[in-house]
Formats: structure tokens, sequence, C-alpha cells
């Protein structure tokens, strides 16, 4: 009889199922960071124009960022691992490793801001963010500052927090994470597909809840 870790489809090395619990996490974690943000600088919180507390956009970055480059300590380039073991590298290539993981990173995220926000302005004439109040912005959509302060936050996410999530989640009994992983993505899809469609009919994106706690800064 087979184990029940060996019926669970793996993707580099990681079960599917936890890799998509393991993105659900990263997308409730973008929730509380950006309405700890604006808790901060401007005394509020808000639905971020999603009814679920999650913001879907770092579920795809956490995914897209694994599929292509894994982990700092388990780094491909073209699929391939960068190195056989992180645990024989010493202090000095570790933090090489990974200064070039942020580095990709930080460019793989202004880019996808870049294309992801000329992208709804062109399609539905939607200026869904601005970075121009941010020094050392570059167009509306992305900036310096920004980018490294995400690049640093999801490089930390990928090294710490990815493969802790992954030990707690594989611990879990498949059938009950598979169920969990498939609910939680169709309703993160309806959601988010909700929100693209009033987007797109509508010229800007819906609001749902926001709560005023304090004046702000």
């Amino acid at each position: 009889m087979r184990t029940d870790n060996r019926e669970i489809k793996r993707i580099y090395g990681v079960k599917w199922t936890t890799l998509l619990c393991i993105a659900h996490v990263a997308a409730f974690s973008g929730w509380l960071t950006e309405n700890g943000f604006r808790f901060f600088a401007a005394g509020k919180i808000d639905d971020r124009h999603q009814i679920l507390p999650f913001i879907s956009a770092y579920a795809f970055g956490i995914l897209a960022l694994f599929l292509f480059i894994g982990t700092p300590q388990k780094m491909r380039i073209f699929g391939k691992e960068c190195f056989p073991s992180w645990q024989a590298l010493s202090k000095r290539k570790k933090w090489f490793y990974g200064g070039l993981y942020a580095v990709l990173t930080g460019v793989g995220i202004m880019l996808a801001e870049l294309a992801v926000g000329v992208g709804l302005e062109k399609l539905f004439g939607i200026k869904a963010w601005t970075y121009e109040n941010v020094p050392l912005h570059i167009t509306r959509y992305t900036s310096i500052p920004t980018t490294l302060g995400f690049s640093a936050g999801v490089t930390l996410f990928m090294a710490y927090g990815f493969p802790s999530l992954e030990r707690a989640f594989d611990r879990v009994s498949d059938k009950a994470l598979t169920v969990a992983a498939c609910l939680v993505t169709v309703l993160l899809l309806l959601d988010y597909g909700r929100t693209l469609a009033y987007a797109a009919a509508h010229g800007k994106f819906p609001k749902y809840w926001s709560v005023r706690i304090w004046k702000g800064i």
C-alpha cells in the first residue's frame, strides 16, 4: 500500500497541496502587512479590494517565485539547483546566494509591478496605485525604496517562513490538506475574479469596507 506522501504530486520536492497552502498564508500575510502600514500611516484599515482577508497578488507572486527560482536554500536557475547542499556552504557563500536571491526577487517585483500597473491602466483605464510621493519612484507604479522593502520581506519569508510552513503543512493528513488547499484556492479565485470583473466594468477597484481607527500621521 502506498503512503499518502507518495500519492501527492510534488513540484520541485514540495507537495502541490502544501505549496498552495503556503501561497494562501502569503496572501493573508500580505493583507495584514499592507493594513499594518495603512494603520500607522493613515490610521485606518480596509478590505484591500477583496471580500476575503487576502491579497491574491501575494499568493501569485510566491508561487511564481518558487517555480522560477525556488527558495534561497534551494535556489534554481533554469530549473537547476545552484548548489547541492545549503548546509555545506560557507557563511560567505550563503550571504552571496542570499543577496543574489534578493536581487533577482527585487528585479522580478519591479517588473511585475510595472507590468500589472501599466496593463491595468492601458486595458481598463485604472490607475490602481501610485508611488509618486515616494522618493526614487519609477513611473507611478514602482520605486526603489518599495522594491527594496518588498524584496527584503519576500526573501526573509522564502528563507525562513517557507521551510517552516512546509514542515507544518506536511504534518497534516493529505486528505485534509487537499480539501483545504482546493477550497481556499477556489474561494480566492472567485473573490479575485469578482474584483477584476468589477474593475473592468467600472474602471476602478471595488471598496467593501474601511475602518478609521485614528487620524494617522
